[in-house]
């Protein structure tokens, strides 16, 4: 009995060892192969990482080249705004320069023609203002007057440009002439050493004419009495013709009934309405 008790523990201890034996070869086993899944795997994400960060290098390299050419487009677009807008300002800078010598020209000529004219002079000039150079004085002395003139007929000649009137301007007269100006009043307007026409006087409008007839000179020459006037009282001549032509204006009245500034009571009219015509007249009235 005792020998088959030793028997049968025998065989549970051979059986147990032979079962912990198996055991343990599987539980190696499957630690081996959870080792090499887990080694499998890993190597697996590593190269899908990877390849992610590679193709996330490269989208950036390719992000970046694209920025810096936008870069290099906006650099090469901004040279060539700046260089553009160089060159209009050096070409404005030119038609400035231009536009200025060619003003400083038609002053050169307008003094020399007026310079003309006073060496040329006509007897009642001489006898009012004296020599050539008093003229000149004279004209210096009336340059208030002659720079309004100037804008007030520059005004009227663009005025005149944008309504197809053919404005023109001429020397002659004692004046630099505006011509067929909308700013003439209702005749002419005479400013310092200008005169600004309402038409042209050397044109074939009737009324010219029949100043012509009835005061037996055509109105430049009565215009031109009104730049002597200037040259006489410089800054006083706009103080003047203003009160003599108010007074008119309240005084006077014109065949229609109508206010006349240049009647009777405008002191300003009295020489240059005379036959032949002065700034002043030999005689008190007209």
């Amino acid at each position: 009995m005792l020998e088959d008790l030793s028997a049968r523990t025998r065989a549970a201890l051979k059986h147990g060892a032979e079962g912990a034996a198996r055991l343990r070869g599987e539980w190696l086993e499957a630690g081996r192969q959870v080792f090499h899944d887990a080694i499998r795997e890993g190597r697996q994400v590593a190269a899908s990482s990877e390849r992610e960060i590679e193709a996330l290098g490269r989208d950036a390299m390719a992000r970046a080249a694209r920025l810096k050419a936008q870069l290099q487009g906006g650099v090469r677009a901004s040279n060539a705004a700046l260089e553009g807008a160089l060159t209009r300002g050096v070409g404005v800078a030119k038609d400035l320069n231009t536009t200025v010598r060619r003003a400083g020209a038609a002053t050169a000529r307008t003094l020399s023609d007026m310079g003309a004219q006073v060496s040329a002079g006509q007897t009642i000039e001489r006898d009012v203002i004296g020599p050539p150079s008093a003229d000149i004085a004279g004209k210096v002395w009336s340059a208030p007057n002659t720079l309004i003139g100037l804008g007030y007929g520059a005004v009227g000649h663009v005025v005149g440009l944008t309504r197809d009137g053919k404005p023109y301007v001429t020397i002659g007269d004692n004046a630099i002439q505006f011509r067929n100006n909308p700013l003439g009043g209702e005749g002419a307007i005479t400013l310092g050493n200008t005169t600004t026409y309402e038409g042209d006087p050397a044109g074939p409008d009737p009324g010219w004419a029949r100043f012509r007839q009835t005061h037996g000179v055509p109105v430049q020459e009565h215009e031109r009495q009104h730049t002597l006037q200037a040259q006489q009282l410089g800054p006083l001549y706009l103080p003047s013709n203003v009160l003599g032509g108010g007074l008119a204006l309240l005084r006077d009245r014109d065949g229609k009934g109508k206010p006349e500034w240049h009647g009777p009571s405008n002191w300003n009219e009295w020489g240059p309405y005379e036959t032949p015509p002065r700034p002043w007249p030999r005689r008190h009235g007209r």
